[in-house]
């Protein structure tokens, strides 16, 4: 997934809208092929623990940031966040009906009733290896703000601090910071407290 840097608030909107639509098709696609595989999983990666603390303490070391590092812990809480999103939507766990959001993304013909069955079990797949539902009532507009304003900003170290303050959003949720760095939270405790 590639994105824009420093776009204003306007084409980020429209460019992140367009994101989500094409992840929702993914997400769509991906649970169809794997639907009534009961060990198949939501294809998820998440930010290599090495890789986040080289550059937090590259950071703290020298007050610069390596763009291209920045870059690509990004595309991944990018991903994520849209994903969680998406999922929390289907689940139910939004103001927005599942079946409308998605109506246009499935079959013209499709009913509520047989979309309510395309995604029975649904919550089974797009759970993590401990069954915990990815999904997120907490957080997801604090990140979605966030997001926005990473995708707004052409100053890598302001990106950065944007980056960590979506970190300290996660963190604040073992689940939720496992689903956005490898070894979750005590990953995000040990960079925190500097022995990472």
């Amino acid at each position: 997934m590639m994105y824009t840097i420093n776009m204003d608030r306007e084409n980020a909107f429209y460019y992140l809208h367009e994101l989500e639509d094409d992840t929702l098709v993914e997400v769509i696609d991906e649970w169809q092929k794997h639907k009534g595989d009961e060990n198949a999983r939501q294809a998820w990666r998440v930010i290599p623990a090495g890789l986040l603390a080289k550059e937090w303490n590259y950071n703290a070391r020298t007050g610069l940031v390596h763009d291209k590092v920045i870059d690509k812990i990004f595309e991944i809480i990018l991903e994520n966040y849209l994903k969680l999103y998406i999922n929390t939507v289907l689940f139910g766990h939004d103001s927005i009906n599942p079946y409308h959001y998605a109506e246009c993304f499935i079959s013209e013909d499709m009913i509520e009733d047989e979309f309510d069955e395309l995604f029975e079990d649904f919550e089974w797949f797009a759970c993590d290896e401990k069954c915990n539902w990815r999904i997120s009532d907490y957080g997801i507009e604090k990140i979605g703000n966030y997001v926005m304003a990473i995708l707004t900003e052409d100053d890598y170290n302001k990106k950065m601090a944007y980056i960590d303050m979506v970190l300290s959003v996660v963190h604040q949720r073992s689940d939720l910071s496992s689903w956005f760095v490898e070894g979750g939270y005590n990953t995000l405790q040990g960079l925190y407290l500097g022995v990472v």
